[in-house]
């Protein structure tokens, strides 16, 4: 299990693991949204990643749908913050 500070990390010209992980389809990109309104890492993963074929267009979709996506604050704020501390490392 990676810790979460690899999730997010881009290293070696390759997609950080949670970006891959929305490729596979193992998380969804609701998700991504509702993390990134707390973490703020899609525009650190814009100045990173390099790549010029898939990421444009996910960072376009992932921007265009956020203000579309809905969902208690309260509720996920505390489900992120136990699942950051519970996978510490």
């Amino acid at each position: 299990m990676e810790n979460h500070k690899t999730l997010f990390k881009c290293s070696d010209n390759n997609f950080p693991v949670l970006l891959t992980k929305l490729l596979r389809g193992e998380v969804c990109i609701e998700t991504l949204i509702i993390m990134d309104r707390y973490i703020e890492f899609v525009q650190k993963w814009n100045i990173n990643i390099h790549e010029t074929y898939l990421w444009p267009s996910i960072k376009t979709k992932l921007l265009k749908y956020k203000p579309f996506v809905k969902y208690d604050t309260v509720k996920f704020k505390q489900i992120l913050l136990d699942t950051i501390n519970e996978h510490k490392a």
